[in-house]
């Protein structure tokens, strides 16, 4: 009889669906899936109750964990804290940190920062003073991040020929700078209006198709940007997309109740076009879900600072979704699987070989959303005052449990860092 590190008991979410059966885990990874297992013993046993269900665990691909000059808004060990609460493993940090992460002595400062992380985490680059650089951070950066001010850079070209040679993912933020206008004079709708998307969409998706480059589109607000990555496609563009809880869940409508607080970028939407992009991503169409965690203190989301904090809430969000109107389980894929999948990470789902990332959620749980009920700096929220049924009870990083019933159970620096070499 083989002995492993870890065996764990009942419901589990497995390609979208739900099967009884046992997981075992040796040396933080997934060893075996099946039935009962019981050619392997194991010390250590889980039995989820009834109303218990294991997931993978999550994999968001847009964080922003701040930490270094901004670390009053968030840190590494403030972020990850609420992401174990949200069930998430791994996340990866966006560049425009101050200083932002565009050269090799920035990504120094800022790995020395993430080292306090208690989950697994990448760090994008964004794009370089000096487009040579890239070949600098490789392979430790998991990424490169182009936001709209890059769209017009004349060194943009070859940065996107550096990324494909390195085999990078490259992630788009797209709104084209042309079209956007100052937010303090016009209401943010019309200062990043839609077409300032849709230009940049339409743009970078042809740039891609000459140089047959791999791209990602980030936190898609537009039905019509959807279907132009549908379009490019059927021309063979290898493309994939995302979308936040917030835009397909919330309108513009809130901007009302909530103000300034409302801010974000890309902004809300007409109730109509969130309808229309919430239906696509019900589909198969939208490939992947982000929380775009966006922290700020209450004075800047006063003044109009532009993000949610989310990681602690999105799957919270798809399990409201899953549990109360019905959704498919296989939604949870566009936040585990897939994300990885675009990372080249092995994590994402509950197969033999991925890292032993796991997620014990209570299905009868049910429970409101408060603003400083967050583990984030950040004590707000746009879903404040949701009732809600899911929550996540355990969480579970290569194999160790690190978040059980509101106890964190690992320490700082417990997280490992993924890059281009895939950890």
């Amino acid at each position: 009889m083989t002995l492993v590190d870890l065996k764990i008991k009942g419901k589990i979410l497995q390609a979208g669906k739900i099967i009884e059966g046992c997981i075992a885990v040796e040396a933080g990874k997934i060893l075996a899936v099946g039935k009962t297992l019981s050619s392997l013993k194991s010390e250590k046993t889980y039995h989820l109750k009834e109303n218990e269900i294991v997931l993978p665990g999550m994999v968001d691909i847009h964080i922003h964990a701040r930490d270094l000059e901004q670390d009053y808004k968030e840190d590494w060990r403030s972020i990850s804290r609420a992401a174990l609460a949200g069930g998430v493993t791994f996340i990866a940090d966006m560049p425009n940190t101050v200083p932002p992460t565009r050269a090799l002595e920035a990504l120094k400062k800022k790995l020395d920062v993430a080292k306090k992380s208690l989950v697994d985490y990448g760090i994008y680059s964004g794009v370089p003073e000096n487009p040579k650089d890239l070949y600098k951070m490789y392979p430790t950066i998991i990424g490169i991040k182009i936001y709209a001010e890059d769209l017009i850079r004349e060194d943009l070209q070859e940065t996107l020929i550096s990324a494909k040679k390195l085999n990078l993912p490259v992630i788009i933020h797209p709104e084209h700078p042309y079209l956007i206008r100052d937010v303090e004079i016009l209401p943010r709708s019309l200062a990043r209006p839609p077409e300032a998307e849709l230009l940049a969409v339409r743009l970078m998706l042809s740039r891609a198709l000459i140089l047959n480059l791999p791209i990602h589109l980030t936190h898609l607000t537009l039905p019509e940007s959807v279907m132009e990555v549908v379009k490019f496609r059927g021309k063979g563009l290898r493309v994939t997309m995302d979308v936040t809880p917030h835009h397909i869940l919330l309108d513009n409508n809130i901007e009302s109740i909530l103000g300034k607080k409302a801010a974000v970028n890309p902004p809300l939407r007409p109730a109509r076009t969130r309808t229309l992009l919430y239906n696509l991503f019900l589909q198969d169409v939208v490939d992947m879900f982000v929380s775009d965690h966006a922290p700020h203190t209450p004075d800047e989301k006063d003044a109009g600072a532009p993000g949610f904090p989310g990681v602690e809430l999105a799957l919270h969000l798809l399990l409201y979704l899953i549990l109360e109107k019905e959704v498919s389980w296989r939604v949870i894929r566009k936040y585990s699987y897939f994300p990885a999948t675009l990372l080249g990470i092995p994590k994402g789902e509950l197969i033999p070989g991925m890292d032993a990332d796991l997620t014990v959620v209570d299905i009868k749980y049910e429970w409101i959303i408060r603003n400083e009920d967050l583990y984030s700096k950040s004590k707000f929220t746009p879903f404040n005052g949701w009732r809600i049924k899911g929550k996540v009870v355990k969480t579970f990083v290569r194999g160790f449990l690190a978040f059980d019933e509101g106890s964190f159970l690992i320490k700082e620096g417990f997280g490992k860092i993924y890059g281009a070499s895939h950890g």
